[in-house]
């Protein structure tokens, strides 16, 4: 496995790969990669555990097939987030290992909307590269890593990434913080279908003004990020680019083409984002309870606004110079918000929200069942043996060692 992952970082790398760059395989229950980097050789550390997470996810949404698609998402996502924190906290992992999901409303838009919903994304799975799920995830996370190696290093092909970036952060701020907009009380209220108390639209204007003025002051970190999620993109493309590409001057084919790998890495991203914000989420549950909503947390769409610029940016970048003209950029970009966008508001609505509130809710009926706050345990680790619910049986033949799995789900 080791040689078919470093067979992957190199497919996933713009150019010939730094002599100072390798690869380790680890497994945590961080169940996040990182770069380790030191002035003179760095290493990407790919997490299985997250590789794996974000596998069974992917599989659990192209596989929906019921009126609860977030339901195994949630029980995925919180059973990762109990491991994460099962030192520090066992009977909140006991707690999160165990979830099981009620039906409730509340998870839930409105069934009117929710049919819309569903429909949309009945729609998009057929064009998803369900196919090709462990490259594409594992790719993902190999080529974000490797792009924060080489966005600190000079380089023509980061620089226009970084450009890209710059431009989508501007849109994404606009979309996100949408206080300024001339019709933002439209927006606030969905057109009139959400009815607030007195002073509450006041008071979302200021939280997104004021959430503006955050985003703008880690500007930095932001930009880089977004950069890291557009060379993931790119570098993806390429290498699965005979899986969607096709051999055709129609450019409508091939904008049919780039849509399918476009949206198979919008959905690991938006799974990705979810899986970490709610380890962050249940970590900080630990420290200072459910409430206040944590900004980094509430705001975990921006980038993901972000990624609809980068998609119709790059997809530009491949047109023919004849199509290339500086005013049919914008019809490209209302394309793609449009596209992606729907598939973005179909796994909100059925996945990414009402995961997120049923976590949330657990989180609130621990904090009201409990005060007493758990002591880190020398004991065998409570998760050993125990996380079915989290891997699943049917685990990929080239992850974790089938021994060392089997000691882990019991």
């Amino acid at each position: 496995m080791h040689q078919v992952l470093r067979q992957l970082l190199l497919r996933n790398i713009h150019g010939t790969k730094p002599p100072t760059l390798s690869l380790e395989i680890v497994a945590s229950k961080r169940q996040s990669a990182c770069l380790v980097e030191r002035s003179n050789e760095a290493v990407i550390l790919l997490d299985l555990a997250q590789s794996m997470v974000l596998k069974r996810l992917f599989d659990s949404v192209v596989a929906v097939g019921t009126d609860q698609p977030y339901k195994e998402a949630a029980e995925i996502i919180a059973a990762a987030a109990g491991l994460a924190i099962a030192d520090e906290s066992p009977t909140l992992f006991e707690a999160l290992l165990s979830l099981k999901v009620p039906y409730k409303g509340h998870y839930s838009h409105e069934e009117p909307e929710l049919i819309v919903h569903y429909g949309a994304l009945k729609a998009i799975l057929p064009t998803i590269l369900v196919d090709w799920t462990s490259s594409l995830v594992d790719g993902y996370i190999l080529a974000h890593e490797a792009a924060h190696y080489m966005v600190r290093r000079p380089d023509p092909f980061m620089s226009g990434l970084m450009s890209c970036a710059n431009n989508a952060f501007t849109f994404a701020l606009d979309q996100v913080c949408y206080d300024r907009d001339p019709d933002f009380e439209a927006i606030a209220t969905y057109g009139g279908k959400i009815r607030f108390k007195p002073g509450a639209l006041d008071r979302m204007r200021q939280d997104l003004a004021d959430r503006r003025i955050r985003f703008e002051a880690i500007k930095g970190a932001i930009v880089e990020e977004i950069v890291c999620d557009a060379y993931a993109l790119v570098q993806l493309a390429n290498s699965h680019a005979s899986v969607w590409h096709a051999d055709s001057d129609d450019v409508n084919v091939w904008l049919k083409g780039y849509l399918c790998i476009a949206r198979s890495y919008y959905l690991i991203m938006a799974l990705a984002d979810l899986h970490h914000a709610m380890i962050k989420r249940v970590r900080l549950s630990i420290v200072s309870g459910i409430e206040p909503e944590p900004a980094d947390v509430a705001d975990m769409h921006f980038r993901k606004m972000a990624i609809l610029y980068s998609i119709a940016d790059i997809a530009w970048t491949c047109l023919p110079d004849s199509l290339r003209q500086p005013d049919a950029f914008p019809g490209l970009l209302h394309w793609v918000a449009e596209q992606v966008g729907m598939q973005k508001r179909a796994i909100d609505a059925l996945v990414v929200m009402p995961a997120a509130r049923v976590i949330y809710d657990a989180l609130r009926e621990f904090e009201a069942m409990t005060t007493n706050r758990d002591s880190i345990s020398d004991q065998v680790p409570r998760w050993r043996g125990r996380l079915e619910v989290l891997f699943g049986r049917g685990w990929p033949a080239a992850s974790f060692n089938a021994d060392t799995l089997r000691s882990l789900v019991g």
